[in-house]
């Protein structure tokens, strides 16, 4: 009778167990779709351009989420560009993307006010971006620029990818 009752508790803890770790992670579903930059370290991308003479353009990035995948596309080189499709691992407060076995940058999902918040660390140099559900017209950007504006200087580190940035300083540490 005793084992009988052990082994019962015991199928009770680890059932516990297993439905406390699967309501842990973000429903995914709430993510999927397009999110498009709304502000970068608190600016817009308006605001950003104008303060650093890049054009619009530069600052634009579009991210398409599925339940298990993440692509993204920007054009600051000048030519609107994707990056690789990468592998989603969903946490608590929003995903992580992965690329080789390994999280290269996070999204953390604030449901109260739907927006998705990305921070980099840039060789020292640190940038919060916060994503609103749409998308921009990267080449409607790129048309205007193109019309009386100079080419954009290239930008080091952004040919590579977004791999090129660690995520040093914003771990699920960081305050968003």
């Amino acid at each position: 009778m005793k084992k009988t009752i052990k082994v019962f508790a015991a199928i009770m803890l680890i059932t516990a167990l297993v439905f406390s770790i699967a309501s842990c992670g973000l429903d995914v579903k709430k993510i999927t779709g397009d999110w498009t930059v709304e502000t970068l370290n608190g600016k817009t991308i308006a605001e950003c351009a104008a303060e650093s003479g890049y054009p619009e353009y530069f600052y634009a990035q579009n991210y398409t989420f599925t339940e298990k995948t993440v692509v993204g596309t920007g054009c600051a080189t000048g030519s609107i560009q994707s990056t690789p499709t990468y592998d989603l691992t969903v946490r608590a407060d929003g995903v992580e993307v992965i690329q080789d076995g390994n999280v290269i940058f996070s999204f953390v999902y604030d449901e109260k006010n739907d927006k998705l918040t990305m921070g980099l660390d840039n060789n020292g140099v640190k940038y919060s971006y916060v994503y609103k559900r749409g998308s921009t017209d990267l080449q409607a950007l790129l048309d205007a620029a193109n019309g009386g504006a100079e080419e954009a200087p290239a930008e080091e580190n952004y040919e590579g990818g977004e791999e090129e940035y660690s995520e040093e300083g914003y771990g699920e540490e960081a305050a968003y």
